[in-house]
């Protein structure tokens, strides 16, 4: 009898021991599986850590599809020919200034946006000229001297202020020198980028070096035929800084956020080389993008954690 107590008790015992070892593997794979939980890669987000929505909105005036030349009774300045989309202020976020980039090339000079939140706004371009930035409170006309001095309006530093909501624009800089692929001046692109910026006082934060550069057809479109590569357009990049005030202490930064604007020249190249090409290959040339645009990015946006009071 003794015998068979102890076959028993081994049978029990190697089954306590197999039900252990599954109780354990279960639970180490609980535990294993807990830290993945803690990671924003679990629920889709690249942090964990609470952010807060911006207290600014940013929305930037699109070109639409609508010609200039098809309503000659409505201004240019006009929301009519604009689609006013929001910029989300996170760093990266990109738009264009025109929703269709195969848009007649009439489209206004003047860049525009509109800036919203419950307080004082300040804001300020890079590049210091008195007539750079026009800004005021309508949000139905781009702000441009065009449209009325007592409208809008502009100061030296290329700065602007308002309460709520402030609607601006900026000159698009797309620095081309249309005289130079006239050959009626030699300047070198350089010296006439130079010559332009002397004129005129930057921030501290300008970048000169980055503000100017020189792209080739070829390096855009490497497929295009040789010939092409006589083509050339410039690319400007400055910056605007907007800032949100707190409503009470209006000396005080609630939020800054700092959007990048890159503008693109026409394609173009020297008279005297666009001899050269066969009327082939200027009906072919055509089949690409000639448009002058901006693009603009949310270099950086940073809020701060004291901000409390109710929207």
């Amino acid at each position: 009898m003794s015998n068979i107590k102890k076959i028993l008790y081994a049978v029990c015992g190697f089954c306590g021991f197999i039900i252990i070892a599954i109780l354990y593997s279960f639970i180490d794979s609980r535990v294993s599986i807990k830290p993945e939980l803690n990671s924003p890669e679990a629920y889709g987000l690249d942090s964990l850590e609470y952010e807060a929505e911006p207290v600014m909105y940013l929305t930037v005036w699109q070109r639409n599809n609508r010609k200039f030349s098809d309503y000659r009774d409505i201004s240019n300045f006009s929301t009519f020919f604009y689609e006013k989309t929001e910029l989300p202020l996170k760093e990266g976020n990109t738009l264009l200034s025109v929703t269709d980039i195969e848009n007649d090339n009439t489209w206004h000079n003047h860049l525009a946006f509109t800036v919203s939140y419950d307080g004082p706004i300040k804001g300020q371009y890079d590049i210091f000229c008195p007539e750079l930035l026009f800004f005021g409170g309508n949000s139905d006309m781009v702000p441009a001297p065009r449209v009325g001095q007592d409208d809008f309006f502009y100061n030296p530093d290329s700065s602007f202020q308002g309460d709520k909501s402030v609607s601006f624009s900026v000159w698009n800089l797309t620095v081309y020198n249309h005289e130079y692929y006239q050959e009626t001046d030699h300047t070198p692109y350089e010296k006439y980028v130079d010559n332009w910026l002397s004129r005129y006082g930057t921030t501290d934060t300008f970048d000169r070096e980055g503000f100017f550069a020189i792209q080739n057809f070829l390096d855009i479109y490497p497929d295009a035929p040789e010939i092409y590569g006589m083509y050339e357009r410039t690319v400007t990049t400055s910056c605007l800084t907007i800032q949100a005030m707190d409503p009470r202490l209006t000396d005080v930064v609630v939020a800054t956020a700092v959007i990048q604007i890159r503008s693109y020249s026409l394609w173009d190249a020297k008279r005297s080389d666009m001899s050269k090409l066969t009327y082939e290959e200027k009906m072919a040339f055509k089949e690409y993008i000639n448009k002058e645009y901006s693009e603009f990015t949310v270099l950086s946006y940073e809020q701060s954690d004291s901000f409390s009071w109710d929207q």
